[in-house]
């Protein structure tokens, strides 16, 4: 059975980056609610995520996504995927909006689904001129200055015909890389995953974002990124110092406060905190200061009970050998998402998002 929407019903699709399987979706939604839009989900397929909002501004949420390679607006979809059923679609979809417009069609075989089936040339020379000839040639079809771009995503099991809205800037993640900065430390986590953790802590622009490991500050620069004011902290003085280095080359500064402070004892008032996102110490390049690393999970987790207020997010991560659930219950938090990411064979990352209830 076809379903066919008009550009009107705010429905939406997110093609997401295929890079990890769950956290991509993941951070959009936690992205969606951080940014108060409004969303139901209405079908998941590999990489393909279509769902409806009244309220969505796709520039604002693409700014802050690292996972999500384009968002669009959804026109038609189908789960018969021949290009006869795709171009039966074009019939009942509203065109009149690209009257007097130069467009372009762009299809795309998300991990090849049907590229020999229909190979992308067939497909967008197909769709062209069908939507030419519904609209009596009233557009304009050019691949060098297209005012709009009408994209068609294959997936397993199903085809969506929309308009690409924002697209992500992958350029962004190749300038911050963590050896182009002034202050550089082995085991740093790259940009993209760094901003994956600030956005599943939920932050809003012009709220407060602590990182009480803030290492060489990489999490701090992408929350200041976004908007958020941040404070960040590490016992060590040279990392510290590091920390600020990096932030200064970015100009960040009104924007950050870094100081050298354990994440145990934090020089904060209490409920003072909006998010906190952070990566404590168990790399081999990494300290815990002789503490065991259990034990300093612990008392990170009872710290930021104190300095969070309630119903806020923090999204934090261990090695799989630490399992830190009964500390979380015991300080007042819920797990709201739990995502494992191999690092190397010797280590797997647990990333957890927790809310403080109490």
């Amino acid at each position: 059975m076809n379903n066919l929407f008009n550009q009107y019903k705010h429905v939406h699709y997110a093609y997401l980056s295929g890079e990890h399987e769950e956290i991509p979706l993941g951070e959009l939604k936690a992205v969606l609610e951080a940014e108060n839009t409004l969303y139901n989900t209405i079908f998941i397929d590999e990489q393909l995520y279509l769902f409806t909002s009244p309220n969505i501004n796709y520039q604002r949420i693409i700014n802050r996504v690292a996972y999500t390679k384009e968002l669009g607006l959804v026109l038609a979809y189908t789960h018969d995927i021949t290009l006869e059923s795709i171009l039966e679609l074009l019939d009942h979809a509203e065109w009149d909006f690209l009257q007097g417009k130069r467009f372009i069609v762009k299809a795309k075989h998300i991990r090849g689904f049907y590229s020999k089936d229909i190979p992308t040339p067939i497909v967008e020379r197909a769709i062209g001129k069908k939507i030419l000839e519904i609209i009596q040639y009233k557009a304009k079809v050019t691949p060098t200055t297209p005012e709009i771009i009408i994209r068609v995503l294959f997936s397993r099991s199903i085809v969506v015909i929309g308009i690409i809205r924002s697209k992500l800037d992958t350029k962004y993640f190749l300038r911050m890389r963590p050896r182009k900065r002034p202050f550089f430390h082995p085991g740093v986590l790259e940009p993209k995953i760094s901003r994956a953790f600030v956005n599943f802590s939920r932050i809003r622009r012009d709220e407060t974002f602590l990182d009480p490991f803030c290492g060489t500050g990489g999490f701090l620069i992408e929350a200041c990124n976004i908007g958020a004011y941040t404070i960040g902290y590490d016992i060590r003085k040279l990392m510290s110092y590091g920390s600020l280095q990096n932030i200064l080359y970015y100009n960040l500064s009104d924007r950050a406060i870094i100081l050298q402070a354990d994440a145990t004892h934090m020089p904060i008032k209490d409920e003072s905190i909006d998010a906190i996102g952070t990566d404590p110490p168990y790399g081999r390049a990494s300290s815990t200061h002789g503490r065991s690393l259990k034990e300093l999970i612990r008392m990170f987790l009872e710290e930021s009970s104190r300095v969070m207020k309630k119903h806020r997010y923090v999204c934090f991560a261990t090695p799989h050998t630490i399992d830190p659930l009964e500390y979380i219950e015991m300080y007042g938090f819920k797990l709201i998402e739990r995502y494992t990411m191999k690092v190397h064979r010797g280590l797997t990352r647990v990333i957890y998002i927790i809310k403080k209830e109490k």
